[in-house]
């Protein structure tokens, strides 16, 4: 082993970021988790839920509202629901520009998770609709959670 070796008191050294990043290569604080909620809850339909598993609501401290992120993008990276609907149906939820499907089981729920490798990026509250198709039964939507991160808007 050499002793001897002295590295340039002028080498460039990058930091990434201050502390562990995430799988999508953000800081954890920057990582958001919505849970659908109603109306009476969060004017935007969504609460936030907190590293340490508690949720917004029933206050409005965690109703998330990207008026009150100007500068920032909502980037979502998954997307995951459930429904009841009969067996065999099929149930369609839409997220934006994005439509996700799912067949009801033998036990009538319909479930389904999305993950979007470069991200569906919002500057708007994200919006679910369901798409009702002609002679099919209807889905009884239970819940909807979305997950991203927020960044600057460049």
């Amino acid at each position: 082993m050499n002793t001897n070796v002295t590295f340039p008191a002028n080498q460039a050294v990058t930091v990434a970021a201050a502390g562990p990043l995430t799988n999508v290569g953000r800081l954890p604080s920057k990582q958001v988790v919505l849970l659908s909620v109603g109306p009476l809850w969060c004017p935007s339909l969504w609460t936030q839920s907190f590293p340490d598993g508690s949720v917004g609501f029933p206050n409005s401290s965690g109703c998330i509202d990207m008026a009150n992120h100007s500068g920032e993008v909502f980037v979502i990276t998954d997307f995951s629901w459930s429904a009841s609907t009969n067996p065999g149906a099929a149930c369609f939820l839409k997220l934006d520009n994005f439509t996700s499907s799912a067949v009801g089981a033998s036990d009538g729920y319909a479930a389904k998770s999305e993950h979007f490798t470069t991200g569906i990026p919002l500057t708007v509250n994200p919006n679910i609709s369901t798409a009702v198709i002609a002679g099919q039964s209807p889905c009884n939507f239970i819940s909807s959670t979305i997950t991203g991160y927020l960044m600057p808007n460049q």
